[in-house]
């Protein structure tokens, strides 16, 4: 059974049920527990980096510091405890003044430590330090970098099953780019460990299609990557940016979840006002700006009942030019194409130029390969549907030697983004689920619901965010 691991530190993309994890791992059993800390002797202790010098003999800052959050009003805290007689716990919430939550005496020394905040602000940035001390009152600690948890609103109910960005650029002078462009929705992963690190953090795009990308005078819509986020209160930023040497003008954009808008912002069409990006200034609108717009708390998804061809194959194109960003890109002019073999195989091709490929230089292809839904019965014995990917193949050239080894991990990122999605589909609400009700292909290349003979028998599950789609992922290299 393909499961989405939801670790307290990384939370999915698809509907993370994180409480469970948290409990586990901070150990916490009652109310009174907030009053102690519990202490993790991990062996994996990650790359420490000095804060400071030591104090005196007996007070050393604490290392790999780190924040996760199970709900809008809860985040934990969990750090390398060095050596200290006296460790504070403090917080600022939206740039407040910092208060201390939490004061512990000495703690075990060389092992980690963990404090669970019960009373975080909902829909806020909750800002925590750690300051170790020789608990004299004579001024002398040493205190940790920040770490920040934007916390969800609490509208549970906004479940995100796709993200796209549409970037309207004017037409005007020198306003297209032929540079890449990446699409940040939370801040970047691999920050410095010795300053304001934010959570959650990692989701990114790299935006590519089939079409001339960010061209004067175009408007288009691109897929955007579903990493890090489930709910729609993950999303902590939109954040544009490129390298090279040449600047796009931006005049509009405007993100969507599930087809819905979430958030516009509109520069204007003509050479002053629309916004230029380049290497040295990125475009971002940060979360107040988000959500204090009427779009975003307005914002009321449709039920999810299934995938159109059209979804399928666009997200399918974004994973690979996502993917591909700094190997190769998709081949401009060309199509990304589906073709319906039956309920249960959907063959893909989809257009690739692969940069410096071993001695040939730069290999020009289309990838082809199946998606097979096929039976399998999940942990417990029951019935269960897996998604794979089989039959790769390609044009003109020896696939294993040239084009495997960058195919393989987007291809797992395919299967992985699929079976996500698949596994979400909404509650049938027509009456009761027929008997044999399955997922399925469609003719025009989507993913849906068919009745009669079925790989496995509908439960209740099914079709409830569920549990019982799997998907035998190619194994990454």
């Amino acid at each position: 059974m393909a499961t989405i691991s939801k670790s307290f530190f990384n939370s999915g993309a698809f509907n993370s049920k994180v409480m469970v994890l948290i409990v586990g791992l901070i150990a916490f059993n009652n109310a009174t527990a907030l009053q102690k800390t519990t202490v993790l002797n991990s062996a994996a202790t990650g790359q420490f980096i000095s804060v400071g010098p030591t104090i005196d003999p007996g007070v050393y800052p604490v290392q790999d510091f780190t924040l996760g959050s199970p709900s809008p009003t809860t985040v934990g805290l969990r750090w390398f405890n060095q050596q200290a007689p006296q460790t504070q716990v403090i917080r600022s919430i939206n740039g407040s003044a910092w208060q201390t939550i939490q004061t512990f005496a000495a703690l075990p020394d060389n092992k980690y430590a963990s404090f669970l905040d019960e009373n975080a602000s909902a829909n806020a940035e909750n800002c925590y330090a750690i300051i170790v001390s020789d608990a004299t009152g004579s001024g002398t600690s040493l205190t940790s970098p920040q770490r920040c948890y934007i916390t969800r609103d609490g509208r549970d109910e906004l479940v995100v099953h796709r993200l796209q960005l549409r970037i309207r650029v004017p037409d005007v002078k020198n306003a297209g780019t032929d540079n890449g462009v990446e699409v940040l929705l939370q801040t970047p992963t691999g920050l410095v460990t010795t300053v304001t690190n934010w959570y959650p953090r990692g989701n990114h795009t790299w935006l590519d299609s089939t079409d001339d990308d960010l061209e004067r005078g175009t408007n288009k819509t691109y897929d955007l990557m579903l990493n890090n986020i489930s709910q729609a209160s993950d999303i902590t930023l939109i954040s544009l940016r490129k390298p090279g040497n040449d600047s796009v003008c931006i005049a509009e954009f405007e993100l969507l979840i599930d087809g819905q808008s979430a958030f516009q912002k509109n520069f204007g069409t003509s050479q002053a006002p629309c916004q230029w990006l380049n290497s040295n200034n990125q475009l971002t609108a940060f979360r107040s700006e988000i959500r204090s717009s009427s779009s975003w708390n307005d914002l009321d998804l449709p039920f999810f009942f299934g995938i159109d061809g059209d979804w399928l194959r666009s997200r399918i194109e974004a994973t690979f030019g996502h993917s591909l960003h700094g190997k190769g890109e998709l081949r401009n002019g060309s199509t990304t194409t589906s073709r319906f073999v039956s309920e249960s195989k959907l063959a893909m091709s989809v257009p690739i130029i692969v940069h410096d490929a071993s001695i040939l230089g730069d290999v020009d292809s289309t990838v082809h390969f199946d998606l097979v839904l096929s039976p399998t019965e999940d942990a417990n014995g029951a019935p269960a549907t897996k998604l794979s990917i089989e039959n790769i193949d390609a044009d003109s050239f020896d696939l294993a030697a040239v084009l495997l080894p960058v195919v393989s991990p987007i291809l797992y990122g395919v299967s992985t983004t699929i079976e996500g999605q698949v596994q979400q589909f909404a509650p049938v609400i027509i009456g009761d689920v027929p008997a044999g009700a399955h997922p399925c292909f469609s003719p025009e290349g989507g993913i849906r619901v068919c009745s009669g003979s079925s790989p496995r028998q509908v439960e209740a599950a099914l079709l409830t965010k569920g549990r019982s789609i799997t998907a035998n992922r190619l194994t990454q290299p």
